[in-house]
C-alpha cells in the first residue's frame, strides 16, 4: 500500500504509525493495575458513538499490551515485557483501523511519557507506571476504485457487495474480494491462482482509497494419483478408494473437501489432512497428499435414561471402528428398557451394524443389521428377529438417501390374540441434514422420510409404512450463547394392512419421553376401534422446546407437547392429548444431561399427575 502523507497530521508519530482514526479511552483501574496504569485515548471526532464502541472494542481485542498487563494478574507487568508488548502494538492496532477503512491517523504510544518505537527491547527500566495509547482515527475512507480481475466466464462469484466504487473501504474487504476471486479461479479447476499484483493507494485530500488487484490464474490442471500416508491398519488401496480422488480428474476444491469429509465419517480416523502441491508435475498434474492419523480401533460405552412412570433403561455398545483393515465399523448394542417401570415389562434388544464405507463407488457405503428383540409392552408382546442390508449414498453435503432389502420373522400377542408371520421389505430413507451440530444444535434443520413397502406371510397384510420427521433450530437473542426455539413434528401412517394385521412394531403410539411429555408411556394407540388392535394406524406430534441458557454450564427449558393419533390415514377413531413441564440442562462434555419435570394438558383422560424424565442429551 502507498500513502500521500500530510505533514501536520503525521508530525508526532514515527512512520511505522501513520494511520488511525477515532480517539478512545480505555483504562483499568489503578487498583486492578498495580502501580501501572493503561489508557486507550481514542478522539472520535464526529463518529456516532455505536461506531466509536465497535472501533474500541476491537482494538482493545487486537492491544498485546492490554493482554500483557491482564495476564498479570493484577501485579506489575515486567518492563521488557510491556516494551514489546508496546513496540508489537503500533503495527497491531493499525491493522484494525486498516481494516475498519482508516487510513489517514496518528497513533502514539508512550510509556511514563517516551514514544514506545523509540524504545528499545533490551532496555530494562526499574518500573514503569503509565501507558498511554492516543489515536486520532481521522475520517472513513471510501472506496473511489474497487477492481479486480481478470475472473472465470460463467461461474457465480460471491465477491463482496461492498467492494465498489462509494462503499467503506477497508482492508478487511480488499482480502476478502481477492480470496473471493482466487477461489472462483479454482473452483474452475486453476489450483494455482493467486494475486499477482495489487495496487492500493489511500488519496488522504479526498478521504477515498484506489484498490486495483491482478489475479493469475493459472493453467488447468487434473489431479495426480494421490499419495497415502499416515494409515498403519488401514490398506492404503482402502483410503484411495474412500476418498475417491483419481488421477486425471479435473481439479476440484470442492472433490478435495468431499474427499476428506468421507474419510472422517468412516469413524477410523482422528485427522485428516488432503495436501495440494505447490507446482504441477512433470505430466502438467497437481500432486496430492493424503495424511491419516488412526484412532484406537475400539470402542466401548454405557448409559441409562430413567422416567418416573417408563422406569430405568441402561444400554451398552461395542464397537470396532476397522475391523478388516478396510475401515469397517462393526457395532453391537444391548438395551434393557422399562425396569421397575408402568409400562409393561422389561423390553430387550440386541443388535449388530457392520458399515462399510466406499461399496461399488466413494460415496455409497453397504451397511448390513441384525437385531434380535423382545418387546414387553402394556398392550402387546412381540419376539422379532429380523436381518437386512441397505446402501447409503450422500447425494449432496446435506442430502443422504438410503435403500435397501430386509426380512423379519416374529410372533406378537395382542390381548387374547397370538400371530406369527413374517415379512419381506424394502426400506427406502432420505435424510436432510442442516444442523450446525447434530448433537447439540443452536440453528439449522433436520428431515427423514421413511418409506418401507413390505410384502407379509402368515397373519399378515402386505402394505406400506411411511415414517416423517422435522426438526427446526432458531436462535434469539444476540451473543455466544442466545435462547434457542427448538421445534419437532413427526407424523407416521401404515397404508394397505389394517392395525390388525400389520406387523405390530409397525403400528405407532403417543405417550412418554419420546413424543409427549407428561403423558403416560404409550397412552394413546391401542384398540382404537376396540377390534383388538395393538397400535393406531395413524399419529402425529408436535413439540416445542424454549432453551434458555443460565450462568456457566447450565441452562433451563420450557417444553409443550402434543401427540394424535387415529386407526387409519382417514383419522377415523382418533384422540389426543398434551403435556408441558420445565427442565433443567448441565452441560458436559459428551451432551446435556437433562431433566423434565412435565404434567398432563387437557382433559386428562389419558393421564394425571407429574412425571419425571432423566438422560443425556437434549430431548430432540
Amino acid at each position: 500500500m502507498t500513502t500521500r502523507p500530510n505533514d501536520r497530521r503525521f508530525r508526532p508519530i514515527a512512520t511505522l504509525a501513520r494511520a488511525a482514526a477515532c480517539a478512545l479511552l480505555l483504562g483499568n483501574t489503578a487498583g486492578q493495575m498495580q502501580a501501572q496504569d493503561l489508557l486507550f485515548d481514542i478522539r472520535a471526532g464526529d463518529q456516532s458513538v455505536e461506531t466509536t464502541r465497535e472501533l474500541r472494542g476491537r482494538l482493545e481485542r487486537a492491544s498485546l499490551l492490554s493482554s500483557t498487563l491482564e495476564g498479570a494478574g493484577g501485579d506489575p507487568a515486567l518492563p521488557q515485557d510491556v516494551i514489546a508488548a508496546a513496540r508489537a502494538d503500533y503495527q497491531r492496532l493499525i491493522a484494525v483501523l486498516y481494516e475498519a477503512g482508516h487510513f489517514g491517523a496518528s497513533l502514539s504510544i508512550t510509556l511514563d511519557g517516551r514514544e514506545a518505537v523509540t524504545l528499545s527491547p533490551l532496555d530494562r527500566p526499574d518500573g514503569i507506571e503509565t501507558i498511554a495509547v492516543r489515536i486520532e482515527p481521522g475520517p472513513v475512507y471510501r472506496f473511489a476504485t474497487a477492481e479486480i480481475g481478470p475472473l472465470p466466464d460463467g461461474t457465480d462469484i460471491a465477491l463482496p457487495e461492498a467492494f465498489r466504487s462509494g462503499a467503506v473501504a477497508g482492508t478487511a474487504m480488499i482480502r476478502t474480494a481477492a480470496e473471493a476471486g482466487v477461489a472462483a479461479w479454482r473452483a474452475a479447476g486453476h489450483p494455482l491462482a493467486q494475486i499477482a499484483a495489487q495496487d492500493i493507494t489511500a488519496q488522504h485530500d479526498s478521504e477515498s482509497l484506489d484498490a486495483r488487484l491482478v489475479i493469475e490464474p493459472g493453467p488447468v490442471a487434473d489431479i495426480a494419483q494421490p499419495s497415502i500416508g499416515g494409515n498403519t491398519a488401514t490398506r492404503s488401496t482402502r483410503v484411495a478408494q474412500i476418498a475417491g480422488l483419481k488421477a486425471g480428474t479435473r481439479y476440484s476444491p470442492t472433490a478435495l473437501d468431499a474427499a476428506a469429509k468421507r474419510l472422517r465419517d468412516t469413524g477410523t480416523f482422528g485427522t485428516v489432512v488432503i495436501r495440494e502441491g505447490d507446482a504441477l508435475d512433470g505430466n502438467g498434474q497437481l500432486p496430492i497428499d493424503i495424511q491419516v492419523s488412526e484412532q484406537l480401533p475400539r470402542r466401548y460405552g454405557f448409559g441409562a435414561e430413567v422416567s418416573t412412570t417408563e422406569g430405568l433403561t441402561v444400554s451398552g455398545f461395542w464397537m470396532h471402528r476397522n475391523l478388516l483393515g478396510g475401515a469397517e465399523n462393526l457395532r453391537i448394542n444391548a438395551e434393557v428398557a422399562g425396569l421397575a417401570g408402568e409400562t409393561g415389562g422389561i423390553d430387550t434388544t440386541l443388535d449388530a451394524t457392520l458399515r462399510r464405507p466406499a461399496t461399488f463407488t466413494s460415496k455409497i457405503d453397504m451397511v448390513a443389521t441384525a437385531e434380535l428383540m423382545r418387546l414387553d409392552e402394556p398392550d402387546f408382546r412381540l419376539d422379532q428377529l429380523r436381518a437386512g442390508v441397505s446402501f447409503e449414498r450422500d447425494v449432496t453435503r446435506t442430502l443422504t438417501l438410503s435403500g435397501g432389502v430386509s426380512a423379519a420373522t416374529a410372533r406378537s400377542e395382542e390381548g387374547a390374540v397370538t400371530r406369527s408371520y413374517s415379512y419381506a421389505a424394502l426400506p427406502i430413507t432420505g435424510e436432510w441434514e442442516r444442523r450446525d451440530d447434530p448433537n447439540a444444535p443452536t440453528r439449522g434443520s433436520f428431515a427423514r422420510l421413511e418409506l418401507t413397502p413390505f410384502a407379509g406371510v402368515g397373519d399378515l397384510d402386505s402394505g406400506l409404512r411411511a415414517r416423517a420427521e422435522g426438526r427446526g433450530y432458531i436462535p434469539v437473542g444476540d451473543g455466544d450463547s442466545p435462547s434457542i426455539l427448538a421445534l419437532r413434528g413427526q407424523a407416521g401412517t401404515v397404508i394397505g394392512a389394517s392395525a390388525t394385521r400389520a406387523p405390530a412394531d409397525f403400528l405407532f403410539h403417543s405417550g412418554g419421553g419420546d413424543t409427549v411429555r407428561g403423558q403416560p408411556y404409550q397412552a394413546l394407540g391401542a384398540d382404537l376401534s376396540g377390534d383388538g388392535a395393538s397400535g393406531a394406524g395413524a399419529f402425529a406430534t408436535l413439540s416445542a422446546e424454549w432453551r434458555q441458557p443460565l450462568r456457566g454450564a447450565f441452562g433451563m427449558v420450557a417444553f409443550i407437547d402434543a401427540g394424535w393419533v387415529a386407526a387409519d390415514i382417514t383419522g377415523a377413531d382418533s384422540d389426543w392429548h398434551a403435556g408441558a413441564g420445565l427442565g433443567l440442562r448441565y452441560e458436559t462434555g459428551i451432551g446435556p444431561v437433562r431433566l423434565d419435570i412435565a404434567t398432563p394438558l387437557g382433559n386428562g383422560e389419558t393421564g394425571d399427575g407429574v412425571s419425571l424424565y432423566v438422560g443425556i442429551g437434549q430431548a430432540f
